[in-house]
């Protein structure tokens, strides 16, 4: 159905990306042998891509058949491209399809989704929640939220980092100290606004994150996320995202 050409560019690889980041998701439900359609996307030895479905997975590779025509492969979980999932009738994943159907005008886009026949919303990003990608940090500070953890919210921030940021937009002359009495201003400000507005709640929610800027030759990022509320509402907000001396990411300053 994607007769198309991709055009690769930054969006497409960020597409990419969150497959990729996303994979352990899709193994674990492979793992579990849950009831609903999986398929990945592998490049085959005529360097064209392809969905495999009638998956099942051998330690670190995957066996399936070729959707077109129904050839047996294997292939590492390392070298898939794509995966999805499809869970009453809604597209989990499948980034590649994603892009492509972004990429068309609505006319396009409609005939598109009447013959896919799946429902194809903003999608879950499932990064996993840790300090390894910009976005993983995000849902590890939303789930330090939840769980009431003024330690675990610090944990999740670089304050020097961010005060740098802030500091960035006056005209003050930075300094060690300056940048340390800045930082603590920022913890302090944390602290108060939780005492006063109490833990925002990030449970039952679906997550979509795009890619909007890049500076610090890439070690900051501001990242956009959606979220989506069981209810159907929903919220977004954008977030610098650094990445520290340790290669670990934390969240700076949210960006109104």
């Amino acid at each position: 159905m994607e007769t198309k050409s991709i055009n690769i560019n930054r969006e497409y690889l960020y597409y990419l990306y969150k497959a990729e980041k996303s994979k352990w998701f899709f193994i674990e439900a492979l793992a579990n042998r849950t009831n609903n359609y999986k398929s990945v996307k592998i490049l085959n030895s005529d360097n064209v891509l392809i969905w495999l479905e009638d998956l099942t997975i051998d330690d670190n590779t995957i066996q399936g058949y070729g959707s077109e025509d129904h050839q047996l492969m294997r292939v590492e979980i390392k070298d898939i491209v794509d995966w999805m999932i499809v869970d009453n009738n809604k597209l989990i994943g499948g980034y590649t399809i994603r892009y492509y159907r972004q990429t068309l005008n609505d006319d396009d886009r409609t005939n598109f989704d009447i013959e896919f026949g799946l429902k194809i919303d903003d999608g879950n990003d499932f990064f996993y929640p840790d300090f390894s990608t910009p976005e993983g940090v995000i849902i590890q500070l939303e789930m330090a939220y939840n769980a009431k953890s003024i330690e675990g919210i610090l944990e999740c921030k670089d304050l020097i980092m961010e005060a740098k940021n802030v500091l960035n937009y006056t005209n003050y002359e930075i300094s060690d100290d300056l940048l340390s009495e800045t930082a603590d201003l920022l913890k302090t400000s944390i602290i108060e606004n939780i005492n006063h507005y109490g833990f925002p709640e990030f449970t039952d929610v679906e997550r979509s994150f795009t890619l909007l800027d890049v500076k610090d030759s890439g070690k900051q990022k501001l990242i956009s996320e959606k979220l989506i509320f069981s209810d159907g509402t929903s919220k977004t907000n954008r977030f610098w995202v650094g990445l520290n001396k340790n290669d670990e990411w934390k969240v700076l300053d949210l960006v109104e």
